[in-house]
């Protein structure tokens, strides 16, 4: 395996027996158990990142579909956004992308208001 230490620049070499995933719980989609997750992902609502750390949601945080659509009715916040959102894993960034869902959820429903009470 090579690596590059934290502040250096020379690659090295070493070996190693294994090596363990520490970054959290397993985020991709396909390897899941959840019944939800596997019942959208065969539907096409949601859309697995290339590299397994969460789906795929566009700069709004709502949830992009198998095509790459961002679903009008499905949005995300949570430790799977790593697949867009790197720091997305702690409370500070979590509660960050949680409180600008919720602006945009309210602009969203008073702009739907304000159109319906036009028409």
């Amino acid at each position: 395996m090579s690596v590059q230490l934290r502040g250096s620049r020379q690659v090295e070499s070493i070996e190693v027996g294994g090596i363990v995933n520490c970054t959290g719980p397993n985020a991709d989609l396909r390897r899941l158990d959840n019944a939800l997750i596997a019942q959208l992902l065969a539907e096409g609502h949601v859309q697995p990142d290339a590299h397994g750390l969460g789906l795929f949601v566009d700069e709004r945080l709502a949830v992009r579909d198998a095509r790459g659509n961002a679903a009008s009715w499905l949005s995300y916040v949570g430790p799977m956004l790593r697949a867009n959102f790197w720091e997305a894993t702690a409370v500070p960034e979590l509660r960050q992308h949680a409180k600008f869902l919720a602006i945009r959820l309210a602009e969203d429903l008073r702009s739907v208001t304000a159109r319906d009470s036009r028409d």
